[in-house]
């Protein structure tokens, strides 16, 4: 049930207008993850990770504790569950990968770690732009080279490599017993047993620039997203991906693998607002977009089920949302063609409630923790008409929800 009354004033109009949700007239929805719902999928919600310092990114989960390593503005730290800081020094960026029960840290201006729960060891080996664990072996790539360390070693390098071509590598990725150096020209490493005959190749040329925090490896491809759009390299052989996508923009895009799927934060083009990005899960094998998020991350990581995102410096974990109550209420107008101010929401409800509120291809949320007494939001937003998306994960127990806009122009 929907009504609105206003209030006439020079030069503008004054709307409210209750949103009343009535079970007989609204469906609820309890939807799993990825099932789709006007053509979004809903993946459940992201929620935020205790940790104080000014997070950079999720460098990896440490297998035996299943705690995190994060790279933060001042340090490397351990979540154990409590931040504990293992590096202290501000790094450039880095890379982590697992190898020989440690976590292997590489930054390109301070040299390598191996870190356990418990301690840190700087090695002899350079700093690397990326690193990864290659057939048992460590092989880290920087600008201009890479370097392969002694089988099950993390600090003796045997072997190193620089490019004849001029190129910026900017991504690393190993699928099956390859490894992949990845830039404008992409090169191909195939390690042996003793390193003698494996030889570096260059295997595709005008790739654009590539996004070091895009590069993924799913199955059997290397999926990666350049300036040009995305791609995926499988063998010895670049082809291009989502060709009919042509309003992304991939530069700065970060992503991670996500049950099998290509999960990406990206800008959208033309858009210039801070509300300008979006993360999609891409089916790879079946060129589908089956699902979006309309937010971004400044950094993605994922291991086995477990998702976290960075975004402003705070981390969020995804939580599966097995039972998550929904209601959508598709063009609130107030009655009126006229261009609206939506200026604030009220809502009344008992249960900690989310509500998205949409106009012009913006979506927003205002989240309201469950209380006896009407808690109010700004949302200063503009449109013709707005939409609702209004979800709780412990079902509604809601007594008022209210809109107050601002209309202009003569009815």
């Amino acid at each position: 049930m929907f009504y609105a009354r206003h209030l006439k004033g020079a030069p503008r109009t004054y709307y409210k207008q209750n949103v009343e949700l009535n079970v007989e007239k609204h469906k609820f929805h309890a939807h799993n993850v990825l099932q789709r719902q006007r053509g979004f999928a809903s993946f459940g919600r992201f929620k935020q990770v205790d940790f104080e310092p000014q997070a950079v990114k999720v460098l990896c989960k440490y297998p035996f504790s299943g705690y995190l390593y994060v790279l933060a503005t001042d340090g490397v730290y351990y979540l154990s569950p409590r931040p504990v800081k293992m590096i202290d020094r501000a790094f450039d960026g880095g890379d982590c990968t697992l190898f020989d029960e440690k976590a292997i840290f590489s930054s390109n201006n301070a040299g390598t770690y191996a870190l356990s729960f418990d301690s840190s060891e700087k090695t002899d080996v350079m700093g690397c732009r990326h690193v990864v664990n290659c057939c048992g072996r460590l092989i880290g790539q920087g600008d201009g080279w890479i370097r392969v360390c002694e089988a099950d070693s993390y600090d003796d390098v045997v072997h190193a490599y620089k490019f004849d071509i001029d190129t910026a590598l900017a991504g690393a990725a190993v699928s099956g017993n390859k490894f992949y150096a990845l830039g404008d020209v992409c090169f191909l490493l195939e390690p042996d047993g003793d390193m003698i005959e494996s030889k570096l190749r260059p295997i595709a040329q005008n790739v654009g620039s590539v996004q070091g925090e895009s590069v993924v490896p799913l199955g059997e491809r290397v999926v990666f997203a350049s300036r040009n759009g995305l791609k995926a390299v499988i063998s010895d052989k670049v082809t291009n991906l989502f060709e009919d996508i042509v309003d992304l923009d991939f530069d700065g895009a970060t992503a991670c693998a996500f049950r099998g799927h290509y999960l990406v934060s990206c800008k959208r083009a033309g858009y210039y607002s801070e509300h300008n990005c979006v993360t999609l899960l891409l089916d790879v094998e079946r060129q589908k977009v089956v699902g979006a998020f309309e937010f971004g991350f400044d950094s993605l990581y994922s291991e086995s089920d477990d998702v976290y995102g960075v975004y402003d410096g705070k981390i969020y974990q995804f939580i599966e949302d097995m039972a998550l109550s929904t209601v959508v209420i598709d063009k609130l107008d107030f009655g009126t063609s006229n261009k609206k101010f939506l200026r604030r929401a009220v809502v009344r409800s008992r249960n900690d409630l989310d509500l998205w509120v949409c106009s012009d291809n913006v979506k927003r949320l205002y989240a309201f923790p469950g209380s006896d007494k009407a808690q109010s939001r700004l949302i200063n937003g503009y449109g013709e008409d707005f939409s609702l998306e209004i979800q709780s994960q412990d079902g509604f127990d809601l007594d008022m929800i209210r809109l107050e806009a601002y209309a202009y122009g003569e009815d």
